[in-house]
């Protein structure tokens, strides 16, 4: 006996039934029972689950009887009282999907099942996720305190209506009013739905509906199936109601999901197939206009016309006898026009009828093109199959995420996965020099945010998206500021859109789908509440604890720790980063009454940190009159900074690093934040910062990973020396199943040291200072090849973009110069129309006069 799964989850392998198939098996029962106790899924997912769990059976050992079998059971869940429209869509682009595979080898038959399951759970998944993207649509087109009218029970409107009222961060109230929706009187249930889910609704006659229509802001509707011509098939009366619509100019939406398209092209009601009217039982009929009944209209039938009365009589039974018999089957559903349909709001985004008559002409294509791209994704897998996904966190202290709960998604990331509970950033602790650090490693050569003349940007071709674009993967970049700066193939990033908040958990979701679907190999989501929260009020544990700030957070990360745990055969890895801490600032101290202002050649301000130029020849003098007493800031050269992060050329001369919790203020160079991602962020008086040096506790942030790839503790001996480019090798080996490949040379960025040194200082006689000397050490370092060379940077878009241009113009000229030509020859075309005249003598003067005319035209041709 066939058992479903009664789990509306995306079912895994383990989740589902093996069962043993046979012709007498009642499919269609188990379909409709299905269907009766899951009213709130649509019966084409239903119908798809089913299909897939008899996919499983073991009795079937070739791929022709698997076809034969699938084949049946589509007839039998079509046969059955709760098929209807989305059934027969759904079943038919499931089968064009599954088995329109491009096999570059030959398969045994386990092989191909494997495939084939494969390929239908991904469908599946798809068709799970396009209930929330159409609500997520159709939220751009309803405004506020908009009065809606619906017909007949749609889950599609139900479930956007209630997005719409109950959505988190911009709820908004509207009223909807519904029809009847006789015969069926599915109006009535559609009403305790929407009041079930809090919008506010009310029912009303469907012969009320050009009463209300002017007083409406919109007409939403649900749909059966959307046919090749663009219009749609829904519950009768859905034609009436969008034809009132137009003629009022009010705007018709029908949500449906692109699953329910369908190759059907009816010209009008009457082309609708004869299996798509009517359930599959038996059909209801119409009352007889003549005694109410269908019976008494049956039962006269043999009773003899009354005798002629009139002389018109006769002629009106004859054209009684020639006409068809009156029709009294009720279908359940009629077709409406696309000239009624102002758009169709599907999952695919918003669309126009207009283009769905190109999709339905286009539609064998389309399916080629979808099967294509899909096994692409199938056929070309990670390096062991291995997804990563990284929740980049802007501005995450070491001590942040203490005070989460047990049972959230950070506990049981340390528990059973990577943990380093301290990283310290490179100096200066922020931004573009940690980011570099964290997806490029050790070996970049892009840290130095001093030097102003290369410009701060993340398009170097050694950060990880780069590189994995380079091997052919396929990356998401989720809400980065730089993502207008991406131009590069395999790399989409998703900017943020202004005015429009983003919650952690959805993004997530969405990176997560898109791993599922094996469409992505690497996504990384950028996340900045923490960093604004602190800048703006502080970066004390009981600001971030407001507003659940911090257990949100936790949360969205405990949903994806849950789906790696639901799903490991979708070989999904997690890791969460940050580029630095936090610290609270009181305030910023002046400090250019220290300086010779004639003898520096430039600074570069960044707050926290300063650099300072001196003139050639005047170092001494400018480093011993900084260098005095301070409470607010210490001076340092290159070579003397507690962390050594670059090499000493790349430094400025003079370093003078603020004490927290102060931020350095000078005169013509005010404070800069060049080194931050969100710079417009930035409120004009901050309440915390960063850029100070790794040493200070608040600036060492933390990472945590999970998945397959990341045993626990990732075998890190963490002796507290854990910097952010150390983070770089292991989420490398868990995207590419190696480690960054290693070249023995000469490094020129050494392990930042925390150095022993001792500056003793006076106002009276000359400073010594002792710094440990510089480590020149060897160290396995990445080449810089070719393909990762900056000479690869451009993306060809300058030249796509001036082809462009240059067909654009072309097209333009060649359209004057026909209209040129076209108005020159009607100037000169010869009147060959026929002329009608009343006379000969009205004829012959038109004639004379057309002679003349020709003549004075020749004569002045000829003289030009």
């Amino acid at each position: 006996m066939l058992v479903v799964p009664s789990k509306d989850t995306n079912a895994n392998v383990a989740s589902e039934v093996t069962i043993d198939y046979d012709e007498s098996m009642d499919v269609g029962k188990i379909f409709a029972d299905r269907c009766r106790e899951r009213r709130d899924t649509s019966e084409g997912i239903i119908a798809i689950e089913v299909l897939i769990c008899l996919m499983k059976c073991r009795n079937i050992r070739t791929v022709q009887g698997l076809d034969e079998m699938v084949n049946d059971a589509v007839k039998k869940l079509q046969k059955t009282n709760e098929s209807n429209c989305s059934v027969k869509s759904a079943c038919d682009i499931f089968q064009h999907f599954i088995t329109m595979a491009n096999l570059d080898v030959t398969l045994s038959y386990e092989q191909l099942k494997k495939m084939l399951l494969d390929r239908a759970r991904m469908y599946l998944r798809k068709m799970k996720g396009f209930r929330d993207n159409i609500a997520r649509n159709t939220n751009h087109l309803i405004g506020s305190n908009f009065k809606l009218l619906t017909h007949a029970k749609s889950r599609n409107v139900v479930h956007s209506l209630s997005y719409i009222v109950n959505n988190e961060k911009n709820p908004r109230s509207l009223h909807c009013y519904v029809t009847q929706s006789m015969p069926s009187k599915s109006g009535e249930l559609m009403v305790k739905e929407l009041a079930k889910h809090g919008v506010s609704c009310t029912l009303v006659p469907d012969t009320a509906v050009g009463y209300i229509m002017p007083e409406i802001d919109a007409v939403v509707l649900g749909a059966e199936a959307v046919v090749e011509s663009g219009g749609v098939l829904n519950a009768l009366g859905s034609c009436s109601v969008a034809m009132i619509a137009c003629t009022l100019r009010k705007p018709v939406y029908v949500l449906v999901e692109s699953f329910k398209f369908l190759r059907v092209y009816p010209f009008n009601q009457s082309y609708i197939p004869d299996e798509l009217k009517w359930k599959h039982h038996k059909q209801p009929t119409a009352l007889s206009i003549a005694d109410g009944s269908v019976d008494a209209e049956k039962d006269n039938e043999n009773v003899p016309a009354p005798a002629s009365t009139s002389k018109y009589d006769t002629w009106v039974n004859i054209k009684n006898s020639n006409s068809e018999k009156p029709k009294t089957e009720v279908p359940s559903i009629d077709y409406t026009s696309p000239n009624y349909i102002t758009a169709l709001i599907t999952d695919l985004g918003i669309l126009d009828t207009a283009a769905l008559y190109l999709m339905g002409r286009l539609f064998p294509l389309l399916c080629v093109i979808v099967a294509l791209a899909s096994n692409v994704a199938y056929s070309k897998p990670n390096p062991n199959g291995s997804k990563l996904l990284i929740l980049f966190i802007d501005g995450l202290r070491h001590d942040y995420f203490d005070h989460v709960y047990d049972t959230g998604g950070v506990y049981q990331m340390r528990d059973n996965g990577c943990h380093v509970p301290k990283v310290k950033p490179l100096f200066p602790s922020n931004c573009f020099t940690n980011i570099h650090a964290l997806f490029a490693g050790r070996q970049s050569e892009h840290f130095n945010s001093f030097n102003l003349t290369t410009g701060i940007h993340f398009r170097h071709r050694d950060l990880l998206w780069f590189r994995a674009a380079e091997e052919g993967k396929n990356v998401k970049l989720y809400h980065f500021p730089f993502c207008p700066d991406i131009r590069e193939k395999g790399i989409r990033c998703v900017p943020r859109r202004k005015y429009w908040k983003y919650t952690l958990k959805s993004t997530l979701a969405t990176a997560m789908h898109s791993l599922a679907n094996e469409t992505t190999d690497l996504a990384i989501v950028y996340y900045d509440e923490l960093d604004t929260i602190a800048h703006h009020s502080g970066s004390s544990m009981d600001v971030m604890m407001e507003n659940d700030t911090i257990f949100t957070v936790d949360e969205a990360i405990l949903s994806v720790v849950e789906h790696i745990k639901i799903h490991p055969e979708e070989n999904i890895n997690f890791a969460i980063v940050s580029d630095h801490g936090m610290t609270d600032i009181k305030g910023f101290v002046t400090a250019e009454h220290r300086f010779f202002w004639f003898d520096i050649i430039r600074v570069v301000n960044h707050g926290a940190v300063a650099g300072l130029w001196p003139k050639p020849g005047a170092f001494k003098e400018v480093y011993e009159f900084v260098r005095r007493d301070s409470d607010y800031y210490k001076t340092y050269t290159p070579e003397s900074l507690p962390m050594q992060a670059w090499p000493s050329s790349e430094l400025p001369p003079i370093v003078v690093v603020a004490t927290p919790p102060y931020f350095i203020d000078i005169s013509y160079h005010p404070f800069r934040a060049l080194d931050h991602l969100n710079p417009q962020k930035l409120p004009r008086k901050l309440k915390a910062g960063h850029g100070y040096l790794s040493t200070v506790e608040d600036m060492l942030t933390t990472f945590l990973a999970y998945g397959p790839a990341f045993t626990q503790g990732c075998g890190i001996n963490n002796n507290g020396s854990f910097f952010t480019y150390d983070v770089f090798p292991i989420i490398h080996k868990a995207l590419f199943s190696k480690p960054p490949p290693p070249v023995a040379t000469s490094s020129t960025t050494p392990k930042p040291t925390e150095s022993k040194t001792t500056t003793t200082t006076s106002t009276t006689t000359t400073t010594t200072i002792t710094t440990s000397p510089s480590v020149a050490t060897t160290t396995m370092q990445t080449p810089k090849p070719e393909a990762i060379s900056s000479a690869g940077q451009s993306s060809g878009w300058e030249f796509k973009f001036a082809l462009g241009m240059i067909c654009t113009l072309f097209a333009i000229i060649l359209l004057l110069g026909l209209v040129i030509v076209r108005l020159l020859r009607k100037k000169y075309v010869r009147d060959d129309r026929v002329r009608l005249f009343d006379s000969f003598t009205e004829a012959k003067f038109f004639v004379g006069n057309e002679n003349q005319q020709h003549q004075v035209d020749g004569m002045r041709d000829s003289r030009v």
